[in-house]
């Protein structure tokens, strides 16, 4: 379905900042920023799936709709998302994560995608030692598009995580399954935000480990 606004200046013209919709920003002294750019009832359960994964220690935007009905209509593509105030947060990130909704009702599964493959492939590979469903990116899901909001950090990559309707609802429903989910995510956001530039050798390392069902690398 086609968005029905181009970007956030033309949504801003018709629907109104605390009565359709609101904006929530925690700055935090981390490198690390966890948004959901889709929060609120644009799709349900991303808030909460973000505010988790950030904690008490990373930054988190979150773009919530908050209309009685109708919130899909303040959908902005993920490449075609610019928020400012979620642009200068973004800018000043060295790790993004964005948390998005997937459609299936029925089906329990995330996807990583984004162009910070090591950083995406290691949160998938400890989603799905945590318990749950991971499936490959589908079309259009893949978050590869240099302005997608998920790579405009201060390297110019990240990690989008789409993550379906039935697993969002069961995340909110289970205190232990969000918990576990968010601190699947987590311990991969903290060994990579100690390893500067990603550095070959210490991935190997880390892969090999994570292949061992080992906590991974040391980190420096």
């Amino acid at each position: 379905m086609a968005d029905k606004y181009a970007c956030y200046r033309d949504l801003a013209r018709t629907e109104k900042e605390n009565r359709d919709y609101r904006i929530i920003s925690v700055t935090r002294e981390s490198e690390v920023l966890i948004i959901a750019p889709h929060g609120g009832e644009i799709e349900p359960f991303t808030s909460a799936v973000a505010s988790k994964i950030a904690g008490r220690t990373d930054s988190l935007y979150l773009f919530e709709g908050v209309k009685p009905s109708g919130n899909r209509d303040l959908h902005l593509t993920s490449h075609r998302f610019d928020e400012p105030k979620a642009l200068e947060m973004v800018r000043r990130a060295s790790i993004v994560i964005s948390v998005h909704g997937e459609k299936d009702v029925h089906g329990r599964f995330a996807m990583a995608g984004g162009l910070d493959k090591p950083l995406s492939r290691g949160i998938a590979g400890c989603i799905a030692e945590a318990g749950f469903s991971i499936r490959a990116p589908e079309n259009g899901m893949s978050a590869v598009h240099p302005l997608n909001i998920c790579n405009r950090g201060k390297t110019g990559k990240g990690v989008q995580l789409e993550i379906s309707y039935g697993l969002r609802k069961r995340l909110n429903q289970s205190e232990d399954m969000m918990q576990r989910f968010a601190s699947a995510v987590r311990s991969v956001i903290y060994r990579f935000s100690k390893i500067e530039f990603h550095e070959e050798s210490v991935l190997r390392q880390y892969y090999s480990d994570i292949r061992a069902g080992n906590s991974g690398p040391a980190t420096r």
